[in-house]
């Protein structure tokens, strides 16, 4: 299986090290780094991963807002596109201004965004992944919220984010408990 995702981040142009958290099997993993340090693209790719699996039917890119989600779609959608995992882009694919973004995958993957500020709408059905975009500015009651709907299904779970205390952005202890 490494081999084969190996070589499929190298088919999408990506390069990662041996030892990178992106080849972790773990089904709870945390990237953390400073700006521009990779970590949307990690959060991006092990979901594209795991998109591949037919097995998966749903996977939540979770944002603090739906705008800091986007990136992550952005990424998984040129990827599908560039790899024909979409049959009609037109019919697959929702990208409203504002609000949640949709892609599906000819596998039957449902790659959706979702915000931080509507956790009601995290609780309505159990994922197969999530990834968390920028964790950090997420309240413990939406990580909370997210955990127990990923080990409804044992979906694999990615925290992606910086852990400096920014004074424009509230301070959660997310990654001491992660």
């Amino acid at each position: 299986r490494l081999k084969f995702e190996k070589t499929l981040a190298s088919e999408l142009g990506l390069r990662f090290t041996d030892d990178d958290p992106v080849w972790s099997t773990a089904r709870r993993t945390l990237i953390t780094g400073g700006v521009r340090a990779g970590k949307t693209t990690r959060g991006a790719f092990k979901a594209f991963k795991e998109a591949l699996n037919p097995q998966i039917k749903l996977i939540w890119l979770v944002g603090p807002d739906y705008m800091q989600a986007q990136e992550e779609f952005r990424l998984i959608m040129e990827w599908c596109i560039q790899m024909k995992l979409i049959t009609d882009p037109e019919k697959d694919i929702s990208m409203p201004m504002n609000g949640q973004r949709t892609l599906k995958t000819r596998l039957g993957c449902t790659i959706q965004t979702k915000s931080a500020k509507h956790p009601e709408t995290l609780a309505s059905v159990a994922p197969d992944g999530v990834v968390l975009c920028e964790p950090g500015q997420m309240s413990d009651e939406v990580r909370d919220m997210l955990l127990g709907r990923a080990l409804e299904r044992n979906a694999p779970i990615l925290w992606g984010g910086t852990v400096e205390n920014d004074d424009g952005h509230p301070t959660w202890a997310w990654y001491q408990e992660a």
